[in-house]
């Protein structure tokens, strides 16, 4: 799980990064919820899903149609918020 934490620490400094330089991009916001996910945070990666594929659809700098692509962050966005807490049950 160290190198999980390490890699959405990376890709969260990366993020910040890129806001602080006014830029955003999808491949960086799907890799936080891939990481998210992975560390058992589902919840947390809803949101970065949907930026994601907001990113993408918006087809900014960087950014290539890919419907495929754009299908997929659109469903991991819904799952993720309807993943239930291992917590609550």
């Amino acid at each position: 799980m160290v190198v999980w934490t390490e890699a959405l620490a990376a890709q969260t400094a990366l993020a910040g990064w890129l806001v602080d330089n006014g830029l955003r991009d999808s491949y960086v916001e799907e890799e936080i919820g891939e990481c998210l996910v992975t560390l058992g945070r589902a919840d947390e990666a809803s949101g970065h899903f949907e930026a994601a594929a907001n990113l993408l659809a918006a087809g900014g700098p960087g950014e290539s149609p890919d419907p495929e692509r754009l299908a997929r962050l659109r469903a991991l966005a819904a799952q993720s918020r309807t993943t239930p807490d291992p917590e609550i049950g």
